[in-house]
């Protein structure tokens, strides 16, 4: 090769990264943002900091930015565009559509059975006016899902609300075991997977307190899609959250990982589908 057809072609080659460098060839970031709203656990520095790595990364996805939208009431959860909220709320909201469902730590699938707990030779429903206490006041496992158990046993929530309390974070039910255990109540709903933790961590102690299911597995939380997101966004949010379970075994997938270490500080463990084969879904 001639030293001018050289020259020649290291001076293309120089103008083609120049170019590049101006106008990428990959895909361009969407303009517009998407808030993801999301309940506060245990305050919102806490919450931020679990899943912040997640709209990051569902971000790159929909090649949107992702803002975290937190929220005191499932009531200001309807402006948004997605959300990760209880399934309970996923089932009410008009025109969303349930995108996956998150799993907890320790559970073997998406759902988790809500559990009652008290202590032994203190039978609960034998009291006159036993106090109630729910691991949280929106989740099925939280108490959304023991209302039948309740009434089978001579309590109705709805008719003995001074009686009742529920604790605040949504994703972690150790403050309402630990008020049971404490003898604050006579009873708590709270959720299988924190309750065998508690058991594990010496904090109920199988001898002393009587537990067992309360209702049956359903899934606990839920990632939506608000009525207004369109349906390409919805598929590229869909595929992301389950390619978390899909990497995570992936050792070039620090990313992933990240995004479910962090996740973990509120006893989430990433996402599954909601029918068997979602690849086949248009």
């Amino acid at each position: 090769m001639s030293p001018n057809r050289l020259s020649l072609l290291m001076l293309v080659a120089v103008l083609a990264l120049a170019l590049w460098s101006v106008y990428p060839t990959g895909p361009t970031p969407i303009p517009g943002v998407l808030e993801m709203a999301v309940l506060q656990g245990r305050g919102e520095l806490a919450t931020s900091r679990a899943l912040q790595p997640l709209a990051d990364y569902l971000a790159a996805s929909a090649r949107r930015t992702v803002k975290l939208k937190l929220v005191d009431s499932l009531a200001d959860l309807h402006d948004a565009d997605l959300a990760l909220v209880p399934a309970t709320f996923a089932e009410s909201w008009q025109g969303s559509e349930t995108l996956a469902w998150a799993k907890t730590l320790r559970a073997t699938g998406s759902g988790s059975r809500p559990m009652f707990l008290y202590p032994r030779g203190e039978i609960w429903y034998e009291k006159p006016e036993p106090r109630l206490i729910y691991g949280d006041p929106h989740s099925w496992s939280g108490g959304r899902g023991a209302a039948e158990y309740l009434r089978e046993h001579g309590l109705d929530p709805r008719s003995a609300p001074q009686r009742i309390r529920a604790a605040r974070d949504v994703y972690d039910h150790q403050e309402a075991i630990a008020a049971l255990v404490h003898g604050a109540y006579d009873v708590a709903i709270v959720r299988e997977t924190d309750l065998l933790e508690a058991v594990g961590s010496g904090l109920v102690d199988r001898r002393d307190f009587a537990f067992g299911p309360a209702g049956p597995p359903k899934p606990c939380f839920a990632l939506v899609a608000s009525p207004q997101l369109v349906q390409a966004t919805r598929r590229s949010l869909r595929s992301a959250a389950l390619n978390l379970d899909t990497l995570r075994f992936d050792r070039s997938s620090l990313r992933v990982r990240n995004v479910l270490a962090a996740m973990a500080q509120l006893r989430l463990a990433g996402f599954v589908p909601v029918e068997p084969l979602p690849g086949l879904r248009p």
